[in-house]
Order: structure tokens, then C-alpha cells, then sequence
């Protein structure tokens, strides 16, 4: 799976929250400031693409506890921006959950047990797997002051 992903076990789904904080505090500028922690993206297309599967995780249900759509940064008007974003309640059936979204996203999956059979990787497609079917994905950026 070529995504940003967390797998959620049990109750470290309300660790998202705290998650969801030191995202917020990420700077999203041009990639060449040095207060940047986020550039934009490469293009205009890229964006609306990435904006487009967020609004699909709302429609489909998931919630996003931090939404970085409309993300404006001073100086670039016309800049390809889009903030952290944190998707909670991913189910795999969700077009964010399927496909690869290239922006500064994390999907989040909740598993209430450490079995394999249980895994979120295990219902998911082959073609986007690259690890064995009992691993979890994960990919978790948190700057640390």
C-alpha cells in the first residue's frame, strides 16, 4: 500500500487527537523558506486531485480532524497548497483508502485486534501492497521542537 497510513488498535485511536495537534503546527510555506515544513504541491492538477479525494473521505464518511484544503500561505497567491490533513474512520472501501493521494495526508484505520486475519492490509487490494499481507502500513511525521 503507497500511502500515509496509521493503523489504529484498540484505544490508540484517541492518540489521533494529539497526532492531529502537532500537525496543525507544521509550517506550510514555499519549499525553498527556511520555516518551511511543507512545500506545495507540483502542480495546480495535483492539487484539486488531493482536494478531490478529501472531499470524498467526508462524502464517504470518515472525518477529517485536521483539514488542510484551502490552505493560503502569504506571499504565493497562486501557490499549490494544501495543509496536513488527518482523515479518521477510513474503511477500504474509501477512494482515499485506494488510491495514492501525493499530498501531505494520513489516513487513519481502526483494527479492534493484533490478528493478522484482522490486519487493514489484509482486505486490501495486492496491486498496492508491497509487504506481506500480516504487516500493517504505517507512516507518521511528527517534528519534534
Amino acid at each position: 500500500m503507497a500511502l500515509s497510513a496509521v493503523v489504529c488498535v484498540g484505544e490508540t485511536k484517541e492518540w489521533m487527537h494529539d497526532v492531529a495537534e502537532k500537525a496543525r503546527a507544521l509550517k506550510v510555506n514555499a519549499g525553498h523558506e527556511a520555516d518551511s515544513d511543507i512545500g506545495p504541491l507540483i502542480s495546480k492538477e495535483a492539487r484539486r486531485r488531493v482536494e478531490e479525494i478529501i472531499d470524498s473521505a467526508v462524502d464517504e464518511g470518515a472525518t477529517l480532524l485536521l483539514d488542510g484544503r484551502n490552505c493560503k500561505v502569504e506571499g504565493y497567491p497562486d501557490g499549490n497548497f494544501v495543509g496536513p490533513t488527518i482523515i479518521a474512520g477510513v474503511k477500504p472501501h474509501m477512494r482515499c483508502y485506494r488510491e495514492e493521494i501525493f499530498g501531505p495526508v494520513l489516513v487513519c484505520r481502526e483494527s479492534f485486534s493484533h490478528s493478522p486475519s484482522h490486519s487493514p492490509s489484509h482486505s486490501h487490494s495486492p496491486s498496492h501492497s508491497p509487504s506481506l499481507p500480516t504487516s500493517l502500513p504505517l507512516s507518521l511525521y511528527i517534528k519534534d521542537d
